[in-house]
């Protein structure tokens, strides 16, 4: 085949690919780490030293991921939180993945392009990869996996080329560090780097990969990946986690990794019901009879691959490619929510991959006619045509997070809590709360899922069921990530009900829980607490406490400027406020304290300046336009004033305050009908009319 050709070939697969995942660039995020990742990950808002300090050198949600948050934010700042960047990204690094699949097996078959090319065609539209892609959280995985691929591709440069250039093997093991540093699935790469080096040896034994001078070569991949798995089993579990990782259960999910196994090697061959997670066994005292059969299949399979090294080779390349790359999630350690994932083998499916085309080429090498070639050739098509559709129908799923979760519930029906508590909280967020109450009642029959509990607690407290939302935040698991804001919750709660002993109570409780004491929003509630108790002097300590920890949010900033204001201490107020604006994320609520307390001090310029900087971020935001209506009166520009008014009543039609200040400038203007008219609407949306204005209407009119 001619150069021409192949690249032809090649940039078609670019195409079909681009085709497959269209649907996922116009994705939202999704309730699934999309929001802790992105919309509220605080250390990729801005260009800070701390936030740069945070990036590089601190863990996000107990993961270490620099390279991963770095990527983030350099998103973020050229194009702020939309989605479809996001996506695209991960698809550009993708389509640069199926690349380096391509000539990383070109190279390792001899330069085979067939093979090499069908092994980028799977991993390049296997249904199964859409969850990375799709996925904005998954930018882990696709970023890991390109890292990894190019160490690869640079090893096997080093190891091929005659002269050993040592430029290829340093690039090689900057970049394993780099894929570490997105994800730490990459320790595995320095027992890929051995099995490569068995697969290009000429005899079938692993002795030319452990001569002194050759392992040399391993000693500083081996020390990376060492000092990585320290770093990931050291802060990814808490103490208690680790306390019960117990021998019995450790033997339970040793067991159950053999039918993770399984379980990829037929998603691998019959991408049927995929689901961001997959049901499974919880609680059992013994795992079920199905697990216990899995060990042996493996084995027996790993039998006949041994017995027939000698003369299938790549047989046991592929096998051991796979079981090598998806060693660090079978579930020994738990890695999450559930045992098994899609994500989990973005780089393991290789090995498959490589199986497929092996096959794929043995077929071709033994068809002798013509006829039944051509007949394999339009099968082969076939199958990747609909592995093509597949993918794309797959795509379509990771739409938003109803979409996500519809696809799960119905594929897998009553067995996941978790899938109907995280659509119920897609459904509150935009205030649909009936079908938000239905999910979360339909997770706690299957479950007592803490989730689910904690998102009912906060209809019922909406609806003034206050009894109800008290059992239901008391049933959230004191493990569980929400359990501090439930006691936050609670506290506001007693508060509403005048019972301030228990109030103070919860508040304390969550200033005391085990899973982070310095969680946010105990610091922030603790805030709020003693400000309306009256003790400004305790408030400030808590707000400034809540700062320390999470310096970005506009909230805390409010709250401390309000104090100051309230203290008749301006200058600091104002300073406090500006340092708001530089840090936090909300701009516009800071703009808008600036805004008031500037027009309270009568320098309604600068009142009418910070209101226009709100407009210029949120055209809608009608309290903005009312300001500066009323900056615009009290000048004595009534004409100015009512545009300004009636734009936000446009906005905002039962604005009742704004009613209100455009009836005093008919008032002044002596548009006495116009005024009574406005008043009326003012009283219908709940405003209540000054009386010293109802008093000088009267006697004007």
């Amino acid at each position: 085949m001619t150069k021409f050709k192949a690249a032809l070939m090649i940039i078609a697969l670019m195409i079909v690919t681009v085709l497959a995942f269209y649907p996922v660039l116009s994705a939202d995020f999704v309730y699934l780490d999309d929001p802790v990742m992105i919309e509220g990950n605080w250390k990729i808002n801005s260009f800070t030293l701390s936030n740069l300090k945070s990036l590089l050198f601190e863990s996000h949600f107990r993961l270490y991921h620099p390279m991963v948050n770095l990527s983030l934010f350099a998103e973020t700042a050229l194009f702020g939180k939309d989605p479809y960047f996001y996506h695209a990204d991960n698809l550009i690094l993708h389509l640069l993945n199926s690349l380096l699949v391509f000539f990383i097996f070109f190279l390792l078959t001899k330069k085979n392009f067939f093979t090499a090319f069908i092994v980028a065609s799977i991993f390049a539209c296997h249904p199964v990869n859409v969850e990375s892609v799709a996925w904005v959280t998954g930018r882990k995985d696709v970023l890991y996996a390109f890292f990894f691929l190019l160490s690869l591709l640079f090893y096997l440069k080093f190891r091929l080329n005659k002269d050993k250039n040592k430029r290829y093997y340093g690039l090689s093991l900057i970049f394993f560090i780099f894929s570490c540093l997105s994800k730490s699935m990459a320790v595995t790469l320095p027992a890929v780097l051995i099995l490569f080096d068995w697969f290009l040896a000429k005899d079938n034994g692993f002795k030319a990969c452990f001569y002194k001078t050759a392992f040399l070569k391993y000693i500083p991949f081996f020390a990376a990946a060492a000092a990585f798995s320290y770093i990931t089993y050291s802060g990814y579990y808490f103490s208690y986690e680790k306390a019960e990782q117990t021998s019995y259960s450790m033997f339970v999910n040793f067991i159950s990794a053999h039918f993770n196994i399984l379980f990829y090697a037929a998603k691998f061959v019959n991408p049927s019901k995929l689901s961001v997670i997959y049901p499974y066994f919880f609680g059992n005292v013994f795992p079920p009879k199905f697990i216990l059969y899995s060990p042996a299949l493996i084995y027996g399979v790993l039998v006949l691959i041994l017995f027939s090294l000698k003369d299938a080779k790549k047989i046991f390349f592929g096998a051991a490619l796979f079981l090598t790359t998806v060693l660090p999630v079978i579930n020994v350690f738990p890695t999450g929510i559930a045992p098994v994932a899609d994500r989990y083998v973005y780089i393991p499916f290789l090995g498959f991959a490589y199986l497929a085309a092996e096959f794929v080429m043995f077929l071709f090498r033994n068809i002798k006619t013509k006829f039944l070639k051509n007949s394999a050739a339009v099968a082969v098509c076939a199958v990747f045509a609909l592995m093509c559709v597949k993918t794309n129908i797959q795509a379509s799923v990771w739409h938003n997070t109803e979409t996500l979760f519809n696809n799960q519930i119905k594929n897998y029906n009553m067995q996941i809590a978790h899938a109907y508590t995280t659509r119920g909280i897609f459904y509150f967020k935009n205030k649909m709360n009936a079908l938000a109450q239905k999910d979360f009642v339909s997770a706690l029959t299957i479950d007592s899922y803490s989730t689910a509990a904690f998102s009912l607690a906060q209809i019922r407290w909406e609806q003034k069921k206050y009894a109800e939302a008290i059992r239901l935040y008391l049933s959230v698991s004191k493990l569980d990530p929400n359990f501090t804001l439930a006691c936050c919750h609670l506290s506001k709660i007693y508060s509403e009900l005048n019972d301030k002993e228990k109030s103070l109570l919860y508040i304390k409780k969550a200033l005391e829980t085990r899973i982070n004491p310095t969680y946010i929003f105990a610091y922030y509630n603790a805030g709020k607490y003693y400000e309306n108790a009256g003790d400004d002097d305790k408030a400030m300590e808590y707000y400034f406490k809540a700062l320390k920890f999470f310096p970005q949010d506009a909230a805390v900033y409010s709250s401390i400027g309000g104090i100051y204001e309230k203290k008749g201490d301006y200058e600091k107020a104002v300073q406090i406020y500006y340092d708001g604006l530089a840090k936090s994320s909300n701009k516009i609520l800071i703009l808008g304290c600036l805004s008031n307390l500037f027009f309270e001090r009568g320098l309604y310029d600068a009142a009418e300046n910070f209101s226009f900087r709100i407009l210029a971020q949120d055209p809608n935001d009608y309290y903005a336009y009312e300001r500066i209506g009323s900056a615009r009166a009290i000048r004595g520009d009534y004409k100015s004033a009512l545009a300004y008014f009636t734009a936000a009543l446009l906005i905002k039609n039962d604005l009742g305050s704004a009613y209100f200040h455009r009836a005093i400038v008919h008032f002044f203007n002596k548009r006495y009908d116009k005024a009574e008219e406005d008043i009326a609407k003012a009283q219908k949306s709940g405003f209540e009319i000054p009386k010293n204005f109802r008093e000088d209407f009267k006697s004007q009119k």
